[in-house]
C-alpha cells in the first residue's frame, strides 16, 4: 500500500477516528485503525465494538492495498507534523510517513497488524434513514443531556429517550429527580422506530462531525443507530432496557406561576450557591408578594439570601431542591424570561421559557419521590 495526502485532510479525520477505538489496551485489534487505498481514495475506519466509524477521503494511491495501525499513535505523530503532503508505504510490518521536501525531510514508522484481522463494521439498509436539520436536532440534545443520569447502576436512564409521536420527534432525559423535555417538528418525513435510549456519545460525537448546518440522515436497525453527516457514516448499539413512562409525571395544570428574568435568577443562585452544603448542594426558593427570595446555608460558617423581583401573586410557598437542577435549563435557555410553575410545595416543579416554546424542565423538590418504576 502506498499513498500520498495532505497532512490537514487526514488529521481531522483520524482525530476523529480515535473517539471509536478501544481506549482500554493497545493489544486489542480495536485500538487500530483500519486504512484503505484504492482509486484514489482512502477509506478509514474504526471500531469499539459498541460503535463504529467509517469515511474516505481522496488521496493519491500510488499502490492499493490496506492495513491497521494504532490510532492513538498515527493521531499524536500527525499532531507533530508540519502541514504538508505526507508519503505512506506499508510493508509487511510497518507503515512509514515520509516526507521528502526540502528542509522538511523525516520518517516514522508504526507497527502494522493485518487488515484482515480487523472486524467487519455494520451497514444498514439506507432505506430506512430520514431526513434532519443538524442545528434543530443538535438544539434537543443541549436543551436535555444535562438531565441524563451519571449512575453507572441505572444504565437505561444514562441515555437520551428518542421517540416519534406523530410527526413530532421527541427527545427526553431523566435522572429519577428531573427530566428535561423537547419536541420538534422536521422539514422532511419522519421513518417511523421503535422509541430508543441513544448513548450520549453517538450524540456528541455527531455534534463533533457535523457542522450545525445542513442536514444529515438518521435510521434505527436491530437495535442500533445509524448517521451519516458529512460524508461520513457512524453508528452505535442502543442502550437496552424499559425507559419510564415518564408521561405520568408531567402535570396538566397548576395553580401558582412565577415569572422571572432568567439573568437575574442566575446571577442570584450563584452568589447563594457559595453557602450550601456540598453534598446536598441544597437550596431554598421562597415565593411571596412579587418576589423570590433565594437563600442558603452549609450549617457551618456562611448563609446567604438574595431577593429577586418577579411576577408572582399566589401564597407564600417555599421549595427546597438541588441548585444545579435550576440552573442547568437556564444556561440553555432562549429569552430573557422564564417561568415556574407548581400547585403545592411539595409538589413538582415546572421551569418553562417565557413566552413558552417546545420545551420544558421538570424538577423534583428535596424529600419529595416520583411515582416512576426506576
Amino acid at each position: 500500500m502506498k499513498f500520498k495526502c495532505s497532512k490537514t485532510s487526514l488529521l481531522k479525520e483520524i482525530e476523529y477516528a480515535n473517539n471509536f477505538t478501544t481506549q482500554k489496551s493497545n493489544l486489542s485489534i480495536n485500538s487500530n485503525v483500519y486504512l484503505q487505498t484504492e482509486n484514489n481514495n482512502l477509506t478509514i475506519k474504526t471500531t469499539d465494538s459498541t460503535m463504529g466509524f467509517v469515511t474516505i477521503i481522496p488521496v493519491t494511491t500510488d499502490e492499493p492495498g490496506s492495513t491497521t495501525v494504532s490510532c492513538a499513535t498515527l493521531l499524536s505523530i500527525l499532531k507533530t507534523l508540519p502541514n504538508i503532503d505526507l508519503d505512506f508505504l506499508s510493508d509487511t510490518a510497518k507503515l512509514n510517513i515520509s516526507s521528502d521536501a526540502a528542509n522538511k525531510k523525516f520518517k516514522f514508522s508504526i507497527r502494522t497488524v493485518e487488515s484482515n484481522l480487523f472486524p467487519d463494521l455494520l451497514s444498514i439498509n439506507y432505506d430506512l434513514l430520514f431526513k434532519l436539520n443538524q442545528k434543530e436536532f443538535f438544539d434537543m440534545y443541549d436543551k436535555t443531556e444535562f438531565a441524563v443520569c451519571t449512575e453507572k447502576n441505572r444504565f437505561f436512564l444514562t441515555g437520551l429517550n428518542l421517540q416519534k409521536k406523530d410527526n413530532k420527534l421527541v427527545m427526553v432525559a431523566t435522572d429519577g429527580k428531573r427530566l428535561s423535555y423537547i419536541e420538534n417538528i422536521f422539514e422532511h418525513e419522519l421513518k417511523d422506530f421503535e422509541s430508543a435510549i441513544i448513548p450520549t456519545k453517538f450524540i456528541s460525537m455527531l455534534k463533533m462531525i457535523g457542522t450545525g448546518e445542513d442536514i444529515f440522515e438518521l435510521g434505527f436497525e436491530n437495535k442500533t443507530i445509524f448517521a451519516n453527516i458529512n460524508n461520513h457514516f457512524i453508528y452505535s448499539s442502543l442502550i437496552t432496557g424499559n425507559y419510564p413512562i415518564y408521561e405520568k409525571i408531567i402535570p396538566t395544570e397548576y395553580s401558582s406561576f412565577c415569572k422571572a428574568n432568567r439573568d437575574d435568577v442566575m446571577l442570584a443562585i450563584n452568589s447563594v450557591s457559595q453557602c450550601v452544603e456540598e453534598k446536598s448542594k441544597r437550596i431554598y426558593i421562597e415565593f411571596d408578594n412579587n418576589a423570590m427570595l433565594i437563600s442558603a446555608d452549609n450549617n457551618k460558617d456562611s448563609e446567604g439570601r438574595q431577593m429577586v423581583v418577579c411576577e408572582y401573586n399566589g401564597p407564600n410557598m417555599q421549595f427546597a431542591f438541588n441548585y444545579n437542577f435550576l440552573q442547568a435549563p437556564l444556561k440553555v435557555m432562549d429569552g430573557e424570561y422564564f417561568k415556574i410553575c407548581f400547585s403545592q410545595s411539595s409538589s413538582i416543579i415546572a421551569v418553562y421559557p417565557e413566552p413558552e416554546r417546545n420545551y420544558f424542565n421538570i424538577i423534583m423538590p428535596m424529600q419529595s419521590k416520583w411515582d416512576l418504576k426506576i
